[in-house]
């Protein structure tokens, strides 16, 4: 699924591995508290269970995200479950 980011992701760890390739713009991702950006081209692995948040910054950014289908993540005491991935 194809999605335009152009705000800030809430941290959450996903329950399923997910694969995201930044089609073009510029992403902050943090991965378990290590924090880079991933430009155009990059291709991000968020392992399952792991902390994950992303910011699109004031641009925003476009990316693929591939996941397996019926993929939730918590988010403190709440469980996402983004209508993309079901």
């Amino acid at each position: 699924t194809a999605r335009h980011l152009a705000e800030e992701i809430l941290p959450h760890r996903p329950d399923h591995e997910e694969v995201i390739l930044v089609l073009s713009g510029r992403l902050d991702v943090t991965l378990d508290g290590d924090r880079k950006a991933a430009e155009g081209g990059a291709v991000i692995h968020v392992p399952a269970g792991s902390e994950f948040q992303v910011d699109g910054g004031p641009d925003g950014a476009s990316a693929w995200v591939t996941t397996t289908s019926g993929l939730t993540a918590a988010s403190g005491d709440t469980t996402l479950s983004p209508p993309w991935a079901q």
